[in-house]
């Protein structure tokens, strides 16, 4: 019964047509990462910690290929933090999807900007995630990743993002001003599906 299971199971795989990634097509996909974090901060005497805190980052993109593999791809970037406000990232991307022939992989590396209201992972006095209500943080993007295609409309993808926030404020205190400049470096994979219309 099992090897009939497999065999039908194959045959189906094995049956389908290969995918086609053509200009004109949208693609929405989904990925994501899970996990937990926590901190300790020592100066001195002094100490901070904190108990260790899940989060939840998801990405949501909905692209069009407009010629031989280039896609536009808008993107929803979303990290939950336990405890906390979520905070969002918008960003347009530029795809690239290559096509390794006859098979149903298609390798891509991607570059965009986006500009959101915080950055994940702030871990210094207890401020976790959302910075602010404003959209005034910038971010680079760049990845690469791999989409296998199950059939012609629907595959999984896993993908490393390199992600560059850049955020600059402005504080007074006691007649002073202090210019702050924050660039922090998030390197990450994500996993996920994708679907073509």
């Amino acid at each position: 019964m099992k090897k009939s299971i497999f065999l039908l199971v194959l045959s189906f795989f094995t049956s389908l047509s290969f995918s086609q990634i053509e200009d004109g097509r949208f693609e929405i996909s989904a990925s994501g990462t899970f996990g937990s974090f926590s901190f300790v901060y020592k100066s001195n005497s002094y100490t901070d910690e904190n108990e260790g805190r899940l989060y939840l980052n998801t990405s949501i993109k909905a692209g069009y290929i407009f010629f031989e593999g280039i896609e536009i791809e808008p993107e929803l970037y979303t990290s939950i933090v336990e405890k906390d406000k979520p905070s969002f990232l918008i960003s347009s991307n530029l795809v690239y999807n290559y096509y390794v022939t006859k098979t149903r992989i298609y390798p891509f590396i991607l570059a965009g900007y986006g500009i959101g209201n915080s950055y994940p992972f702030i871990t210094t006095s207890n401020a976790f995630i959302r910075m602010s209500d404003e959209f005034d943080v910038g971010c680079f993007n760049a990845g690469i990743g791999l989409k296998y295609y199950l059939n012609d409309n629907v595959g999984i993808r896993a993908e490393y993002r390199y992600q560059r926030y850049n955020d600059k404020s402005e504080e007074r205190w006691n007649n002073y001003i202090y210019n702050n400049k924050i660039i922090l470096n998030i390197h990450s994979m994500l996993f996920g599906f994708s679907i073509l219309f």
